[in-house]
């Protein structure tokens, strides 16, 4: 399945976190983009390590990894479902 293409400025007009242009990036990935700085995900997922930007008040790092991750998919799933209607 093809995923949907998303504009900067239609993702930065809907007040989206993401937007996808199924373009790589200069890295060579194809992954999701972030409105705000136009980062990759992939690349920020490399260069973080898996490590929050801020410390936050979680206990282990397995769970801010699957607190983030959670958080990563349900847009990704709204966004998805906006697509589709």
């Amino acid at each position: 399945m093809e995923e949907p293409c998303v504009s900067l400025e239609e993702a930065q007009a809907r007040g989206l976190k993401f937007y996808w242009t199924g373009e790589a990036c200069r890295r060579g990935h194809v992954d999701y983009r972030y409105t705000s700085s136009k980062s990759c995900v992939q690349c920020l997922r490399d260069r973080s390590g898996g490590k929050p930007a801020a410390p936050t008040s979680f206990t282990s790092n397995q769970t801010r990894k699957r607190a983030a991750r959670l958080a990563f998919d349900l847009e990704l799933k709204r966004i998805e479902k906006e697509h589709q209607l």
